[in-house]
């Protein structure tokens, strides 16, 4: 049985975290402009 190395398996986790924070916030910022301007 493989040995998970932890450093590594909760730094993937923290930049799957930072990217989907980033991809969320162009959408929500998209959507936000387009309901300022109706």
């Amino acid at each position: 049985m493989a040995i998970v190395s932890w450093d590594r398996f909760a730094w993937n986790i923290t930049g799957a975290c930072y990217y989907a924070v980033l991809i969320a916030w162009e959408y929500i910022k998209m959507w936000w402009i387009k309901w300022q301007n109706i």
